[in-house]
């Protein structure tokens, strides 16, 4: 695959993991003489890095991907919720490694990718997910500092990621 589809790849978030589930558990079965089930997706020696894996989607995901075969690295702040899940994920027959990540810390997010890549290898899918909200608050109760923590942590960060990601690929 090249590196434009890896670039694609790790624009997924989580509007788009609830798909991507979908055709992760997705099966074929093959007419032969004897009814064989094929994985489509199967991602067998792949690594995948997955930002707010904490709880939601990521948390999820980050167990759909290993079943898939994947080698899974999560990130997240709460890491007693990482922890937890890597212990799952790894008793269930699954690889992963839970790391510190906070999405809006430029250091967090080179650390994250650079040490799921020395325990795994070479990424090969990076999953934004990691988001917030402003708490229940209306437009007109935003104030400035609750918008700049939404904007860095649901977009801003997916930029920042993308692009070291996108350096780490042309790099490999």
């Amino acid at each position: 695959m090249g590196w434009g589809a890896k670039v694609w790849k790790s624009l997924l978030c989580g509007f788009c993991c609830k798909a991507v589930w979908h055709l992760l558990h997705y099966r074929i079965v093959v007419a032969s003489s004897q009814r064989i089930i094929v994985d489509l997706f199967s991602l067998k020696d792949k690594t995948v890095a997955v930002t707010g894996a904490s709880s939601g989607f990521g948390h999820h995901f980050a167990g759909v991907l290993a079943d898939a075969g994947a080698r899974v690295a999560l990130g997240a702040r709460r890491t007693d919720k990482i922890a937890e899940r890597v212990k799952e994920i790894n008793s269930a027959g699954g690889e992963a490694v839970g790391i510190t990540l906070d999405v809006t810390q430029p250091d967090s997010c080179a650390s994250f990718l650079s040490e799921a890549e020395r325990k795994f290898g070479p990424i090969d899918v990076l999953i934004n997910n990691a988001g917030v909200e402003s708490g229940a608050k209306t437009y007109t109760m935003i104030d400035e500092d609750d918008w700049d923590y939404v904007f860095d942590t649901n977009h801003k960060s997916v930029w920042r990621l993308s692009k070291m990601y996108t350096e780490a690929v042309t790099r490999n």
